[in-house]
């Protein structure tokens, strides 16, 4: 838990960017916001043009750690989904509706149909 007055790029140097890192070495990743109506989860995740979210920065972070390794090839994929009144939204297709957790042995935790694109550069 973060002071009021603790800026994006603090929480992302202290949080996130070990994560982004570490998902190039085939950990998986998450990061929540969770709050109430109005307690500024969406300027955390998403930010402004001054002051970017710890979602582009991880973006950003990530695509200088892969410039950085160039002998290594990485294929990097994102969800992006919204649990909002114990429903899961798939905001890359909200037309899905709600979606459920599962769990699987193999396969662990997951969402199924939850969309899951491939990034090629960070913008």
């Amino acid at each position: 838990v973060f002071e009021q007055s603790t800026c994006n790029s603090d929480i992302f140097e202290c949080v996130v960017k070990p994560l982004a890192i570490s998902s190039l070495q085939g950990i998986n990743a998450s990061v929540l916001a969770y709050g109430q109506t109005s307690s500024g989860k969406t300027h955390t995740m998403r930010g402004t043009m001054v002051e970017p979210g710890l979602i582009p920065l991880a973006i950003r972070e990530i695509f200088s750690q892969v410039r950085s390794q160039s002998e290594t090839e990485f294929c990097i994929k994102v969800s992006y989904l919204e649990l909002y009144n114990e429903q899961i939204w798939d905001l890359l297709d909200y037309e899905k509706g709600p979606l459920e957790v599962r769990e699987h042995l193999k396969q662990g935790v997951f969402i199924p149909g939850l969309s899951e694109c491939e990034v090629l550069s960070e913008q």
